[in-house]
């Protein structure tokens, strides 16, 4: 029976959430940013709170079938991971909505792809190697982030070369 209202505890937190992301929406339209973003900010809560939620319960499940055959315990987690990976998705909304919002506000735009994608790269090199050092790996894990900060530092190189630019014309003047 406690499987059960477990289970509606996750739909209700869903719906509240899909709630929420409704009401943003029409808070935003008609104008009422200031309100769309507290109640985005208390949806954010919802969605840590379901991430949590869900993330006891699968360790729970992770931990009774690592007694009872490993190989399963690690399948579950990488499935989980990415779960929780598409769940988080959600959180991610603002903070990219913002990111767009100051590009198209300032000359910045065309560095708004530059900075989604190393966000981007950056949240999956996590979840690779942490389910690396989840496998024992921990030495794969560490080539996974070194090669990951290197693919960040190449998204960045017209960035950077941009900033020098800068720099070496206000040393001109």
């Amino acid at each position: 029976m406690s499987e059960g209202m477990d289970i509606s505890l996750i739909l209700k937190i869903t719906g509240i959430g899909i709630l929420i992301s409704i009401s943003c929406q029409i808070l935003s339209k008609s104008g009422r940013d200031e309100q769309a973003t507290l109640l985005s900010i208390g949806g954010i809560i919802m969605d840590i709170l379901k991430v949590c939620g869900i993330t006891i319960c699968v360790l729970c499940i992770c931990v009774v079938f690592n007694n009872i055959k490993k190989e399963y315990s690690l399948l579950i987690r990488i499935v989980i991971t990415v779960g929780i990976g598409l769940l988080s998705l959600s959180v991610f909304y603002p903070i990219l909505k913002f990111m767009e919002d100051i590009s198209v506000n300032t000359q910045i735009s065309k560095y708004f792809p530059v900075l989604t994608k190393a966000l981007g790269v950056a949240l999956m090199v996590q979840i690779t190697s942490d389910i690396c050092k989840d496998s024992g790996e921990g030495s794969i894990a560490q080539r996974v982030e070194t090669v990951g900060k290197a693919e960040i530092i190449i998204l960045c190189i017209p960035l950077i070369k941009d900033i020098l630019k800068l720099c070496d014309e206000i040393a001109k003047s």
